[in-house]
């Protein structure tokens, strides 16, 4: 083939408002290829450290928990060798885990034993979420972690997160959106949205319906599925 078919998230992108200035967003790039979870986190040249960055970080952990793909680690082989990182699940989602070990999360960050439901991926809808619980300051509470095609999210959220705040998501806001979404389809990338809401505490039909509306939009990533190392060789011998 003439990728690696391995996915690998290139870009984070996340909305920003700045005083004069109603819509933006930040694009934060990614380094690294392939499942391998190595790489580095970067804004306008600039290193990050996404556990510091609420809005990043909620990006990433929520297309990690609403996941069903698993990371296998590299092992030692007979020979003497080892074996490379592979996955357990779609490559797509993969890449996603990847992402979040990149950022330094691991298996018990993701919490997948708090899961108390999961509405499955379907091509109907475009979107996959999990219900989880969640302990924090508030108490305890039952959050949506939702993940799909840009436009499909779009349609159910009711607001957007802006760095800690929530404000609602206008149609302005969605054209943006939409817009960056469109620049990286230009470049070839395959985008996902994330979203997420906190459940009402009486809140007892785990129906998609009653989970998937009035989401907070967080971000979306952009992957791609990097070329092999030989392919040029390979292209300039089929001219």
């Amino acid at each position: 083939t003439l990728t690696q078919n391995e996915m690998t998230v290139r870009s984070v992108w996340v909305p920003f408002s700045r005083i004069g200035q109603a819509y933006s967003g930040r694009e934060i790039n990614v380094s690294g290829i392939g499942y391998e979870p190595v790489g580095e986190f970067s804004e306008n040249g600039t290193r990050l450290d996404p556990k510091q960055d609420p809005a990043l970080s909620a990006v990433i952990l929520t297309q990690a928990k609403c996941n069903t793909s698993r990371l296998i680690p590299p092992d030692d082989k007979s020979d003497g060798s080892r074996s490379t990182w592979k996955v357990l699940g779609d490559p797509t989602e993969a890449a996603l885990i990847v992402l979040s070990r990149k950022a330094g999360y691991n298996q018990e960050d993701l919490d997948y034993t708090q899961n108390v439901a999961e509405l499955p991926f379907d091509s109907r809808r475009k979107r996959m979420s999990v219900i989880q619980m969640l302990r924090n300051e508030a108490g305890i509470q039952r959050v949506a972690y939702v993940k799909g095609g840009i436009r499909e999210i779009l349609n159910v959220c009711d607001s957007v997160r802006i760095g800690d705040q929530v404000v609602p998501l206008t149609q302005e806001w969605v054209d943006y959106i939409m817009e960056r979404n469109d620049d990286y389809a230009r470049q070839g990338l395959r985008v996902l949205a994330a979203a997420e809401r906190i459940l009402p505490a009486d809140l007892q039909d785990y129906q998609i319906d009653a989970i998937e509306t009035g989401l907070t939009f967080l971000g979306m990533v952009a992957m791609m599925d990097p070329p092999r190392e030989d392919i040029v060789d390979a292209v300039k011998k089929c001219y």
